[in-house]
């Protein structure tokens, strides 16, 4: 037993020790820099033991909220104030070494917030409610300039009260005052605007509307999206009298105020106007292509001209018809018209109508490669390809309609040429003789001067034949074509090949021509 007795006196003794040095060392708060601030404001904490990890709460014990510091030092806490109860409360700040005593502080009120206001728009009377926080401590609330008298339902989140009298319709401001500041949103004094009536139901352009409705006051009225003028249109809380505009499409009344509000009407307004066009979708074609009309009032029409020819169409909506391009007999320009009991409307530009090439002919017949060849004929209109033979051509020049410049292919051989546009093609009845260098396949060598030289190959036609010995040309002697030429011998002609020229070039015999 004596033994054990100055263990357990050491044991006492270093919990003692052990308490005194936690409680000897907890922070201080002297003081705290404003006591009195707004939630989310920052404020200073000096005292001293404050360590490297403190921790600063609001409230009391069991509804503590920490707050977030900003910086921490030995003597120095810069925190922010937490979201808690306005009023008065109590800071401490604690560490491993302990908590400080108590310091008093006071929740300042913050500026009002408004997440909500139901209805966002209402007549004199009309009860707003009003949602958010910090609505409380309130100190006056504001339509305009005409201040709110009575409220109900007030708590920190909630308000409701009436809109006063005397308040003038239109935009204005919604401001509520409170000890913790200002908060304003925007308002509408006016009612939702109703549509009730509307007379005629049908009606022309020029026509007088009359439309019956409530809250109307201020109201822009548009018929099928078209806006009414101003200056002749009449505007009651009760009633709208108005005109029907021109071009007016059918379709509902719409009223809007002060451009947030709007009523629609039941039914739509039946605008019985004539037609017009104001747009093709081709600008030219064939026949059989389809056209798309776009314009107005064409849901009624019960004609499609082409010039003078009907064209069989089909109404796809009071703005689209399609037209199906008919037989025409002459190609060029011709003037689009829809009819309908309402009147009748010319397309503002004209269709051009495009037939295919006819009564083609070349000039000249014969040409070089690289050579030029004009084609003339009639419907020579946005022609798209050109071939001579089996050769594609270019063209060089044309005059629209009416003819065609064309260059001959460096690599073409003789042939008709063909002409072709969307609407078909044409060819000519007399084939083009493409020249390339004589060819010769044979001639007479051996003649005495005088004698006929008969010469058969390719591209003769025309060509001049030299002798050796000569500098002029032999004399034609009868047959002149392009498989066989005839020339005598001139007396200056020497023993020696005979050369062949023609305007693609010359190429002269392999084998001597002997003088007999």
């Amino acid at each position: 037993m004596k033994n054990t007795l100055p263990f357990l006196w050491c044991i006492l003794l270093a919990v003692f020790v052990a308490a005194c040095r936690v409680s000897s060392y907890p922070p201080e708060v002297w003081s705290v820099e404003p006591d009195r601030a707004r939630i989310g404001t920052e404020i200073t904490i000096s005292g001293a033991k404050f360590g490297n990890s403190p921790v600063v709460t609001f409230g009391q014990s069991g509804t503590k909220v920490a707050a977030t510091l900003k910086s921490v030092y030995s003597q120095s806490i810069t925190a922010v104030v937490p979201h808690l109860p306005v009023g008065q409360t109590s800071l401490q700040v604690s560490t491993d070494e302990g908590v400080s005593e108590p310091h008093s502080f006071t929740v300042l009120q913050p500026g009002p917030l408004l997440t909500a206001v139901q209805p966002m728009n209402g007549l004199p009377g009309s009860v707003l409610r009003i949602s958010g926080n910090y609505l409380d401590q309130i100190k006056g609330v504001r339509i305009g300039a005409i201040s709110v008298k009575t409220f109900s339902d007030t708590t920190q989140t909630t308000m409701a009260f009436a809109i006063p009298a005397g308040v003038p319709l239109g935009p204005t401001s919604l401001i509520i005052e409170t000890a913790g500041g200002t908060s304003s949103t925007d308002f509408l004094v006016a009612g939702q605007p109703e549509i009730t009536s509307f007379s005629p139901r049908q009606v022309r352009s020029g026509t007088e509307l009359i439309i019956q409705g409530r809250n109307l006051s201020s109201g822009l009225v548009r018929l099928g999206g078209v806006p009414v003028d101003p200056a002749r249109t009449t505007v009651k809380d009760t009633e709208i009298r108005t005109y029907v505009p021109a071009n007016v499409l059918s379709g509902r009344i719409t009223v809007t105020v002060y451009d947030k509000l709007t009523a629609t009407s039941a039914d739509s307004l039946l605008v019985v106007s004539a037609p017009s066009i104001s747009n093709l979708s081709l600008a030219e074609g064939i026949k059989g292509d389809k056209v798309l009309i776009t314009g107005q009032n064409l849901k009624d029409i019960n004609r499609v001209l082409f010039g003078t020819i009907e064209a069989p169409f089909k109404i796809r909506s009071d703005t689209q018809v399609e037209a199906t391009v008919p037989e025409l007999t002459q190609a060029g320009t011709v003037t689009i018209t829809v009819s309908s009991v309402g009147g009748a409307a010319t397309s503002p530009v004209p269709f051009f109508m495009i037939l295919p090439p006819a009564s083609l002919m070349a000039s000249p017949v014969r040409q070089i490669r690289g050579g030029e060849v004009t084609v003339s004929g009639v419907n020579l209109h946005r022609i798209s390809g050109v071939k001579l033979g089996n050769y594609p051509a270019t063209v060089s020049a044309r005059a629209e309609g009416a003819s065609l410049r064309i260059t001959i292919p460096t690599d073409a051989t003789s042939g008709t040429v063909t002409v072709t546009n969307r609407a078909g093609s044409a060819t000519t009845s007399q084939p083009i003789v493409v020249i390339q260098k004589p060819v010769i396949a044979s001639f007479t060598n051996k003649i005495p001067v005088g004698g006929r030289v008969v010469l058969k190959g390719e591209f003769l036609l025309n060509a001049q034949v030299l002798f050796a010995g000569s500098t002029v040309a032999a004399a034609f002697d009868g047959r002149n074509t392009d498989e066989e030429i005839w020339v005598k011998v001139p007396a200056t002609a020497k023993e020696g090949p005979i050369c062949v020229t023609n305007e693609a070039g010359t190429v002269c015999t392999t084998i001597d021509f002997t003088l007999k």
